[in-house]
């Protein structure tokens, strides 16, 4: 089972349009930034960063990072996308 097939799952009964954005982006390719707030895998998060990884491109229906990590739970995800 995929991270944001499980972060779908959690979301699902508090915000459902919410899971239904991220349902949609898991049948799209999602940026390697997005892969690794989904994991929430700073370090990964923080490289890409780095590497010049803009923070506010969204996948499909323009589901960001930042909605990735944070229905996630990755509050240091988060931090890292908000600096």
């Amino acid at each position: 089972m995929t991270v944001l097939f499980r972060i779908l799952l959690k979301s699902m009964s508090l915000f459902p349009l919410v899971a239904l954005l991220l349902a949609l982006a898991l049948v799209v390719h999602a940026a390697p930034l997005h892969d690794a707030c989904a994991e929430g895998d700073l370090d990964k998060v923080s490289a890409l960063i780095k590497a010049g990884a803009d923070v506010n491109t969204g996948v499909e229906l323009e589901v960001t990072a930042l909605m990735i990590a944070s229905f996630g739970g990755h509050k240091d995800v988060v931090s890292a996308l908000l600096e």
